[in-house]
């Protein structure tokens, strides 16, 4: 990459358009997230002109998109992708742990016939188009409801027949939805940031984007949602009774246009097809509702296709109709093959007395043309101010000050949908003036050495000591006149920095991208020797270098140490996205076939293994171990671990391969897989692998309800562990080794009835605070509550899950926030017997542990839920629970807790029988045996 790229102008247009911001809005929203992006930069990448990489990389993440996707394509390349073509459309995210609930709603949603329908564990994934109005005859004229209604009478109709054990949630946003021959998917990045943004969302609740809240604010009441969580998702609470809008203003013109061309259709007994063009939001589709009121009064009949749902569909619909009038909305979202469709079913109905309206964008007004005989046109223009302020006063009534609602009508360009997005803005403030820098005759007199030391910094973009500027350019420098110039700037001790950076932009797009190539290398090779990169913003900084000199394996190899270094700071999201860019550095190194510089293809296999285990580690944390995203890479792991015969991280795979197994109550496998990481660790004398797999027999023992095995082996993967050991896999899996084996350690031990107990947790949870990283405190809180809970000590126990939960949140653990409002559900509910601490166990379990550890923690919560409706009085139901849960244990074999619930059934029903099947069994521990004999006592 040669740091210098043509954007697709287009696509970035369209981006700005859709944000509601003009060019120096834009300039300013950027400026107020620290991305430096002048006007005049603005303006070069909009007119097709070449900007430099660090303007592409801010504009991608001012936008949240990915820096290619901003990247015009090579015709060939350009040819190729218009087989796959986006589309925005609504997308419905569904959330129920209840097998009912869940059945249920999947019914409902497929009788919607969304686009797509895609089941992810107790997910539903359900994408719309955003004009879904099939063709309707006389006979049945009602529109379809939109999107969010469906959902929205869905979720009341749940709601009303909904239980306590059965929470469920739904998200609606508006996305990509991508279509390649008549094929609809989401991208898989999008997809998993909407499933992860309902874990923060309350449960019982349908929660709406801000998109669609500015989209659809008189049609609904939104309520915003607490501090807690994301700012940019707000609750739906009832329909209004207020006009559906949006409010229809300032077309007359143009609909006595239209209409009278649809009158000479119908006097000459000929088929018309009609062209209404326009910019995104100018009211297309608006235009088109009215235009449809208004015949319909006439007495004609009219009727909608939906081109989004099937494009084959198009001339049965057209001929089969019985419509005077057919609309097709947004035409130009049909593929090519789409356009050939409907040119044929068009020629197939000349015969028919019909007109045809079709709308799109004046962009792709052209396309539909040549595909498509259009008989008559219209572009709707833009509003006029007047007509705008009345949409204002229509939207807002006279509740917005004057200042305010001028500010909205110069801002929004006659656009109606950028201004209802501007009226739903928080941030309206008054654009500041563009600062122009008169700079061109200053370089035009500079002497070529300041001419270097100008070039050197602007490519560096960061400040340079003027030791090392020297270094680069091996001579003196007189710096005196460059600083007379006002070009640069002294920053701190000692250093220099380019002024603005309208001066830096200048200076990359007058140089030669051949000179470009040379300083980025001169300068990542420069620091790479002199000054060992330690920190984040350095490690980045080389990256970048590197990236843009065209070395793809240093910067996906200082990407990778970036990652690495967020992982080990809890940066979860930044460490995903990094090690994510670096696999994709990497893929393009092969793609070239590992013929540039000295890299081979062992280095490279090398350096994505390490990727993949950041990445297996990160999910984990994140995701939870029962996510498929970490199955499918753990798979791609041992693959890539036996070609390369890689046996020391082999060991790391298959502990993820049994972290697998156990998170599916697969027992038998996961103590197969852990036995053979421990034999493998045993033949190659890897303490870091005895550690993992005595750890991972521990955990397995522990939920198989065998709290001895247990406690011999995480007494032994504690032995193994040494200070060398600790911080290499702080490093190197972003956590403390000895925490998840001291955790059942300490359970296991209380299950055993042992003594100091208390004193080894106590020292589980100083050592996890001494060495400060965050996962490795949540397994230490994790285990102090949940050995309160054995010990049924509440004060204590709600005093740790509390703390758990919060920095679970505040670090995004899911399984930990999960685990911790299990535990604190009861812990409460003993100290405060309301209804909502039930609340909290009930959604905590179907809420954060339904895609992290649902099956493995079943016994536990099934225990915990019965004890607190024994003593809420709801006894019927905590029988329910425990029958079904002990019924699933003796299926998977997770006998972990069974004892505890039969002994608490005996309870129930005053049962001996019962409680003498407890101390019978198997997995009745010492601490069990105890609370029974203080019972019968």
């Amino acid at each position: 990459m040669d740091g210098k790229q043509v954007l697709n102008s287009q696509y970035l247009k369209s981006l700005r358009r859709e944000y509601g911001l003009s060019q120096e809005a834009l300039a300013d929203a950027c400026e107020r997230k620290c991305l430096r992006i002048s006007i005049a930069t603005i303006k070069r990448a909009e007119t097709g002109k070449a900007v430099n990489y660090r303007t592409t990389k801010n504009l991608a993440a001012f936008y949240g998109i990915e820096v290619n996707d901003l990247i015009m394509l090579p015709d060939s390349e350009e040819k190729e992708s218009t087989t796959c073509q986006e589309r925005l459309g609504v997308v419905a995210l569904f959330k129920a742990s209840d097998v009912e609930v869940y059945s249920y709603a999947l019914a409902r949603i497929e009788s919607y016939q969304p686009l797509l329908i895609e089941k992810y564990g107790t997910y539903i994934v359900a994408a719309f188009g955003r004009y879904s109005s099939a063709i309707q005859d006389e006979n049945n004229f009602s529109q379809s409801k939109q999107t969010l209604s469906c959902m929205f009478d869905l979720f009341n109709e749940i709601k009303s027949r909904s239980s306590i054990l059965s929470p469920f949630c739904c998200l609606v946003n508006v996305t990509t939805i991508l279509c390649q021959e008549s094929q609809f998917f989401l991208d898989k990045k999008q997809l998993t940031a909407l499933i992860e943004t309902s874990h923060d969302m309350p449960y019982n609740t349908f929660i709406v984007s801000e998109s669609l809240r500015a989209l659809h604010l008189q049609q609904f009441h939104f309520t915003a949602l607490n501090d807690s969580v994301k700012p940019d998702w707000w609750q739906l609470d009832v329909m209004n009774s207020l006009p559906s809008g949006p409010y229809f203003i300032g077309r007359d013109v143009e609909l006595e246009q239209v209409k009278r061309q649809i009158a000479e259709s119908t006097l000459t007994n000929k088929s018309k097809v009609i062209g209404i063009w326009g910019e995104q939001g100018i009211g297309k589709t608006c235009f088109l509702h009215q235009l449809s009121e208004t015949i319909q009064q006439d007495g004609l009949i009219t009727g909608w296709i939906d081109i989004e749902k099937n494009e084959s569909n198009v001339i049965r619909e057209l001929k089969q109709g019985s419509a005077d009038i057919v609309f097709i909305d947004n035409v130009h979202l049909l593929s090519e093959q789409g356009m050939q469709i409907l040119h044929e079913a068009v020629v197939e109905i000349a015969d028919r007395v019909l007109t045809v309206i079709v709308t799109a964008t004046v962009a792709d007004k052209a396309r539909v043309q040549r595909h498509i005989q259009v008989d008559a046109s219209l572009i709707l223009p833009a509003l006029t101010a007047s007509e705008c302020r009345l949409l204002v006063s229509q939207y807002s009534g006279s509740h917005l000050p004057e200042e305010m609602a001028e500010k909205i009508v110069s801002k929004c360009q006659g656009n109606p949908l950028y201004l209802s997005l501007l009226l739903s803005s928080h941030d309206l403030a008054t654009v500041p003036d563009t600062l122009q820098l008169l700079f061109e005759e200053q370089l035009a007199v500079l002497s070529q050495e300041d001419r270097n030391v100008l070039k050197i910094l602007a490519i560096a973009n960061k400040p340079l000591r003027l030791e090392d500027i020297r270094a680069l350019l091996s001579e003196k420098i007189d710096i005196s006149t460059l600083y007379q110039t006002h070009l640069v700037i002294p920053y701190g001790v000692d250093q220099l920095t380019v002024a603005h950076d309208l001066i830096a932009d200048a200076l990359s797009q007058s140089l030669a991208s051949s000179e470009k190539l040379y300083l980025h290398r001169q300068l990542a090779e420069y620091f790479e020797k002199t000054n060992i990169p330690n920190n984040l913003t350095e490690l980045q900084w080389l990256a970048d270098q590197f990236l843009a000199a065209g070395l793809d394996f240093k910067a996906a190899y200082y990407l990778g140490r970036c990652g690495n270094l967020q992982l080990a700071e809890g940066q979860y999201s930044d460490a995903e996205e990094a090690i994510k860019a670096a696999e994709k550095l990497l893929g393009n190194l092969r793609l070239k076939g590992f013929d540039t510089g000295t890299v081979s293809q062992a280095q490279c296999v090398d350096l994505e293994l390490d990727l993949m285990f950041y990445l297996a580690n990160i999910y984990k944390v994140r995701y939870g171990w029962f996510s498929p995203s970490l199955i499918e890479l753990y798979n791609r792991i041992i693959e890539k671990c036996d070609i390369s015969q890689s046996e020391h991280r082999k060991i790391n795979a298959l502990f993820g391969v049994w972290t697998v197994a156990l998170t599916r109550l697969d027992i038998d496998k996961a103590i197969y897989y852990a036995d053979k990481a421990l034999e493998l660790a045993e033949l190659l004398d890897d303490d870091a692998g005895r550690v993992l797999s005595l750890a991972a027999l521990a955990n397995t023992s522990f939920w198989a309800g065998d709290a001895q095995r247990t406690y011999e082996y995480s007494s032994r993967a504690l032995e193994c562990c040494d200070d060398e050991l600790r911080e290499s896999s702080l490093e190197l899996a972003g956590h403390d080794p000895r925490m998840l084996a001291w955790c059942f350690k300490l359970l296991s031990a209380s299950q055993l009835g042992l003594e100091n107990c208390e004193s080894m947790m106590l020292d589980m949870v100083d050592e996890s605070r001494k060495g400060g990283h965050v996962f490795s405190i949540a397994i230490a809180l994790q285990g102090a509550a949940w050995y309160y809970w054995h010990e049924q000590n509440p004060e204590k126990s709600l005093q740790y899950a509390r703390e758990l939960v919060d920095i679970s949140r505040e670090y995004g653990f899911p399984f930990y926030i999960g685990m911790g409002s299990i535990i604190e559900g009861w812990a409460a509910y003993q100290l405060d017997p309301s209804p909502r601490h039930i609340e909290t166990l009930v959604t905590g379990y179907q809420r954060w542990l339904s895609s992290s550890g649902f099956c493995l923690t079943q016994s536990m919560y099934s225990l915990l839920l019965s004890q607190v409706l024994v003593d809420d009085s709801q006894y019927d139901l905590a029988v329910k629970v425990i029958e079904q849960s002990v019924r699933d244990a003796s299926e998977t074999g997770a006998q972990c807790y069974v004892p505890d619930m039969l002994f608490l059934m005996g309870k129930i029903k005053n049962n001996d029988e019962y409680i003498s099947q407890a101390l019978a069994h198997e997995a009745c521990t010492p601490l069990l045996k105890r609370q029974i004999e203080m019972y019968e006592h």
